[in-house]
């Protein structure tokens, strides 16, 4: 909750649809006094988190801390006065905070110290919820049934995990009513063949996500197709880690925030590799 924001309040940020791609033109980012942000962008440490680590920050964490600073992406710098816990975890459930008015859409001012944490987020009252399908290996090991003769034995039974009330940008929602549009009223058409999955984004730091064909107008649904990179632990399956957020205002249902989740690899000591150059197995859904 940014305490010092008027509530019912709405600001506009124009920003980029694409870093690389001026001709795709911009999309409108609404902020306003209840944020959402990533669970892993908020290292708590008093916390948990703290704890086990010894009362200290990850070596190199740059983000959001504690009586810290941080740069709400192409929005304003906040800090963070009081953390709200939830009693029976001690986990933080909402933040307040309060922001700078001249940091707007990263200005320093003079004689200031650029903030350098920058963190993804989204506006609670405005963001469209969907469900998410995040795939992972088919299979547990590279080799399935080479031990047991089986390859049924070597399923990863958590392939799929299903995230539901899943928060982003209004934009995405507004994009994806505007293909189901088109699929409704020109179901046969060639003109323009397209399908639900021609809509497709990059959730930062989490990877590809493409419009699902069951999905409606009110009940959106994206499936990931492509993460951003992977480990391969060879005796095990890494399941990556899912974020879970902190709800900087006052609302405790279960959310995502903006076009993002952070995914965090646990497993496995094997280089990193991006995806094409790893051969995996993932559901997916024939189109014709």
């Amino acid at each position: 909750t940014i305490t010092n924001w008027e509530d019912g309040k709405l600001e506009d940020f124009a920003v980029p649809r694409h870093p690389k791609r001026a001709e795709l033109g911009d999309r409108t980012v609404p902020f306003g006094k209840t944020v959402y942000i990533e669970r892993g962008d908020f290292f708590d440490l008093e916390g948990p988190d703290g704890i086990a680590n010894g009362g200290r920050p990850p070596e190199g964490f740059k983000r959001f801390l504690p009586d810290g600073k941080v740069r709400l992406k192409y929005a304003y710098v906040i800090s963070c006065n009081e953390i709200i816990r939830d009693p029976k975890t001690n986990e933080p459930v909402e933040l307040l905070c309060t922001y700078y008015p001249e940091t707007r859409a990263g200005n320093t001012p003079e004689g200031e110290a650029r903030v350098k944490g920058i963190i993804q987020w989204v506006e609670a009252s405005s963001g469209t919820r969907c469900k998410v399908m995040q795939y992972d290996r088919l299979f547990k090991t590279e080799e399935p049934g080479k031990e047991s003769g089986d390859f049924l034995d070597d399923i990863n039974e958590e392939s799929l995990t299903i995230l539901h009330n899943v928060i982003l940008e209004p934009s995405v929602g507004a994009d994806a009513v505007t293909i189901i549009d088109k699929l409704s009223n020109n179901p046969g058409s060639e003109v323009e063949k397209i399908y639900h999955s021609s809509l497709a984004y990059q959730f930062e730091r989490s990877g590809y996500f493409a419009l699902d064909s069951s999905s409606k107008v009110d009940d959106l649904v994206f499936n990931l197709v492509v993460t951003l990179r992977d480990t391969w632990d060879a005796g095990s399956a890494t399941q990556p880690k899912k974020a879970e957020n902190i709800q900087i205002n006052q609302d405790n249902e279960a959310t995502q925030t903006q076009q993002q989740q952070q995914n965090k690899n646990t497993g496995g000591n094997a280089p990193v590799l991006e995806d094409a150059r790893r051969v995996a197995l993932r559901a997916g859904t024939i189109l014709e």
